[in-house]
């Protein structure tokens, strides 16, 4: 039985996640600090201010960061039935010999955010076709 746990595989997104919705609390904190008197005298205001600026940083960082974390990907062209594995990268990384794809080719655009099972079409110039992603797992940098 395949066990799906995303958040072992994607934990910077995970970690994103958790940001965003602090953030969303962060928004709400504040429309009620504004209601509840000046904006310059509130000092409660102008702390979750300051938080809020402190977890746009941290979010802005982490879809940074997520955009360039490199991905293995093995799919299935489903017309031949091949597979083949590549490692998504960022733009400045590809080399086509070593199977490094960058994420804004069409092959790359097809691959991204997909999860194992799905299909995906790959649109190029000349042609399309279609591929199931058969496993996505992140590249360990270390």
């Amino acid at each position: 039985m395949k066990k799906n746990n995303n958040s072992e595989k994607f934990p910077l997104q995970d970690e994103l996640s958790q940001l965003e919705k602090k953030f969303e609390q962060k928004i709400l904190e504040l429309k009620m600090a504004r209601l509840n008197g000046d904006y310059k005298e509130n000092l409660d205001q102008q702390l979750i201010e300051e938080k809020i600026d402190k977890l746009q940083d941290k979010i802005n960082l982490l879809k940074i960061k997520k955009t360039t974390t490199k991905k293995i990907v093995t799919y299935r062209i489903l017309e031949t039935g091949e597979a083949k594995t590549i490692e998504l990268t960022n733009e400045q990384e590809p080399d086509h010999f070593q199977n490094r794809i960058s994420a804004t080719s069409p092959l790359g655009l097809a691959l991204q955010n997909k999860q194992e099972g799905e299909i995906s079409e790959v649109k190029t110039t000349q042609k399309s076709y279609k591929i199931q992603i058969i496993s996505v797992s992140e590249k360990n940098n270390l």
